[in-house]
C-alpha cells in the first residue's frame, strides 16, 4: 500500500460556498504537472488540513503528488467551528460562579478554621454551627447548586464541540469542578457539617469531636478550594480559545 501523499487538490465546484479563499494565480511551477492546471478552483493543501472539520462536505478530494501550488498560513487554513454565543455566555458564567466559590472556599482555608481553632472549642462550636445554619438560608446556596449544574452543562456541550480546544477545556473545568467541589461537598463536608451539629457546645466532650473536625473538615475544604480555582482557570482558557 503506497502512502498517503503529502500534499492533496481540493476540487470546489461553484455551486458551493468556498471555505477557503483561493489566492491571485501564479505562474506555473516546474513541479506542477498540466493535469493539475484545471480550469476548477483547485487548492493543493497540505496532509493535516484534511483531518477535522476544515473541508466542507460535499467537497471533492483528489490526490497531487508534488510541493503545494500555494503557499497557505496555516493559521488562516486552519478554521475552527464558530463557538455559539450561548455557549460564550456559559463559559463566562462559569468562570464568574466559580471563581467566587473559590474565594469563599479559600476564606475557609487561609485563616476562618485557623481562627476558630484558636478560640475556646465551645465558642468554635457555636461558631461553626451558626455559620453551617446561615450558609443554607444565603445566596451560597444558588450558587453552590446553579454552578454545578452549568458545569455538567459545560461537560455535555464541550463533548459535542470534543474537536475543538475550547472544549476541551470545558470539559476538564467541569469535571474538575463536578468531582473535586461538588461531591466532595456532599460526601465529606456536609456529613461532617451534620455530625457537628448534633454536638453539645456545652458538654466537655465537644472538644475532641471539634479538634477531628477541624483537621479533616479543613482538609476536604483544601481540596474543595484547589479543585474550584483550577476550573475558573480552565473556563477561562476555553473563552480565550474562543476568542
Amino acid at each position: 500500500m503506497q502512502p498517503f501523499p503529502d500534499h492533496a487538490s481540493v476540487t470546489i465546484y461553484p455551486s458551493e460556498t468556498p471555505l477557503l479563499e483561493p489566492p491571485e494565480p501564479r505562474p506555473p511551477s516546474p513541479h506542477t504537472s498540466s493535469s493539475n492546471q484545471a480550469t476548477h478552483n483547485r487548492l493543493c493543501l497540505p496532509r493535516w488540513m484534511l483531518k477535522g472539520p476544515n473541508l466542507k462536505l460535499g467537497t471533492e478530494i483528489s490526490t497531487c503528488p508534488g510541493p503545494p501550488d500555494h503557499n497557505f498560513d496555516r493559521e488562516l487554513l486552519h478554521r475552527r467551528r464558530m463557538a455559539h454565543p450561548a455557549y460564550i455566555v456559559l463559559l463566562w458564567v462559569l468562570a464568574i460562579s466559580v471563581g467566587v466559590m473559590a474565594g469563599v472556599y479559600f476564606t475557609f482555608s487561609a485563616f476562618v478554621m485557623t481562627s476558630l481553632g484558636k478560640i475556646e472549642a465551645f465558642a468554635g462550636i457555636a461558631a461553626m454551627q451558626s455559620i453551617n445554619r446561615v450558609i443554607v438560608t444565603s445566596a451560597f446556596l444558588p450558587l453552590f447548586f446553579g454552578s454545578t449544574l452549568l458545569s455538567v452543562a459545560a461537560v455535555i456541550v464541550g463533548g459535542l464541540r470534543w474537536g475543538e480546544q475550547d472544549a476541551r477545556f470545558a470539559v476538564a473545568g467541569g469535571v474538575v469542578y463536578f468531582v473535586g467541589m461538588f461531591l466532595c461537598t456532599l460526601f465529606f463536608n456536609v456529613p461532617l457539617n451534620d455530625a457537628l451539629e448534633a454536638v453539645d457546645a456545652a458538654n466537655p466532650d465537644a472538644e475532641s469531636v471539634w479538634v477531628n473536625y477541624l483537621t479533616v473538615w479543613t482538609r476536604w475544604n483544601h481540596l474543595r478550594t484547589v479543585a474550584s480555582t483550577a476550573a475558573c482557570g480552565f473556563f477561562i482558557a476555553a473563552i480565550a480559545e474562543t476568542a
